[in-house]
């Protein structure tokens, strides 16, 4: 029979797991919400940029593909994942198949604008959406987190390591030289 300290530690761990459980998917959710936000609102922008080009603009294929592109993001955006990234990199990698570059049909239409000004805007509101799902996989990957604390403890670690050998390697090396002379001859000797 489980004494009772026993018991109450079991009942945390797995009030503790229940918890991390809902809280990470509520938190995804949450995540999958803000992107959109974000991405409406950007949206929002390019609209308020091109009603201020005039109307014609809205016509303008540059415009109309960034727009769908947004468009694309906003829907797909709870299927934005970063293994899914990793996942689609990998597949392509091992079994490359012929794909539409829309990005790059994209630039070549941009290119063909009159106005530097109006390529430099869509540029950078293209850029934005970028940016906008990099912060989104990179903040929303359990997995890379994990990859990352463990990598930064570890530099941590290490880098706390070299400083205290530094430090004790210094201090024996420079008040101790003979004792590293005595094992330097006896390492001539062997």
């Amino acid at each position: 029979m489980m004494d009772l300290a026993a018991v109450s530690h079991n009942l945390h761990i797995t009030l503790v797991l229940i918890l991390s459980i809902c809280g990470f998917l509520l938190w995804r959710d949450y995540r999958i919400d803000a992107l959109r936000e974000r991405l409406f609102a950007l949206r929002g922008e390019l609209f308020a940029y091109a009603e201020s080009q005039g109307r014609d603009f809205f016509r303008e294929p540059a415009y109309r593909q960034l727009r769908e592109t947004m468009n694309g993001m906003i829907r797909f955006s709870h299927k934005l994942t970063f293994s899914r990234l990793v996942l689609s990199i990998l597949i392509f990698k091992f079994f490359p198949v012929p794909t539409d570059d829309i990005v790059t049909a994209w630039l070549k239409v941009v290119s063909k604008l009159k106005s530097e000004e109006i390529r430099e805007q869509l540029l950078n509101f293209h850029w934005r959406i970028f940016i906008l799902v990099a912060r989104h996989l990179v903040n929303g990957s359990l997995i890379l987190w994990l990859v990352v604390i463990v990598v930064g403890a570890s530099l941590v670690i290490r880098g706390v390591y070299r400083r205290i050998f530094d430090v004790i390697s210094e201090r024996l090396v420079l008040r101790h030289p003979k004792g590293l002379c005595l094992l330097e001859n006896q390492a001539s000797r062997y």
